[in-house]
């Protein structure tokens, strides 16, 4: 409402000013404010906490309840040291339909494939908080998560993960499958495995297998 209104304003100083071929400073001054109410209106509008159906306002993560949790894979992540990192969308939780993105941890297992793009599964887990650093100076990944708008993460076993479709259901997992296609092209090429990490992250966006002493770090 208020975005509308300085908008409106807006174009009523825009219509009077240009009328009398006259630049006033209360223009400037409501185009200012014009933009920073379309700026809070983007925020929110990006931020799915705000909406009535994010799994934050049915469930609430402090009462460490196991919850019956049906996600989609959004996007693989570079591994840890113990676990295996991806961003889900929450599609279901105790079957309502609820949304959110969650950083989901998977305890690494040889035996088992890595998870793809667009996998729907369903596990049995309890949604938890987001770890702060343990250091002061180390970096924060608790707030780099939440400037994407996820708040919570669940760490799981492979084995307690339940497959529902491993089918390709949207643009993402579309964009996904391209880009293992293009890579898997360029592995036949023979390229050194920090060459082709870097040509991955560069051209393709993918940087999970890209290490520290390729990039001089």
């Amino acid at each position: 409402m208020l975005t509308l209104f300085s908008l409106s304003l807006l174009a009523l100083i825009f219509y009077i000013s240009k009328k009398q071929f006259n630049k006033t400073v209360w223009f400037g001054i409501s185009a200012y404010i014009a933009t920073i109410f379309i700026g809070v209106l983007t925020t929110n509008f990006k931020n799915e906490k705000f909406f009535t159906n994010h799994y934050t306002n049915h469930f609430l993560h402090e009462n460490k309840v196991e919850l019956s949790i049906t996600f989609r894979i959004k996007e693989v992540l570079k591994p840890g040291k113990y676990h295996d990192k991806y961003i889900i969308d929450i599609l279901k939780i105790d079957n309502q339909n609820l949304s959110g993105k969650v950083l989901l941890n998977i305890q690494k297992d040889r035996v088992f494939s890595k998870l793809k793009v667009d996998d729907i599964l369903m596990t049995t887990e309890v949604i938890s908080d987001l770890l702060p650093p343990l250091n002061p100076n180390q970096f924060n990944y608790k707030t780099y998560l939440k400037r994407q708008y996820i708040y919570h993460q669940i760490f799981s076993e492979n084995k307690a993960l339940f497959y529902l479709s491993k089918d390709t259901h949207t643009l993402n997992g579309y964009a996904n499958a391209v880009r293992n296609n293009i890579y898997n092209t360029l592995k036949t090429h023979h390229f050194k495995p920090d060459e082709l990490s870097i040509i991955n992250a560069l051209i393709l966006g993918q940087r999970q297998e890209i290490s520290k002493a390729s990039t001089g770090g």
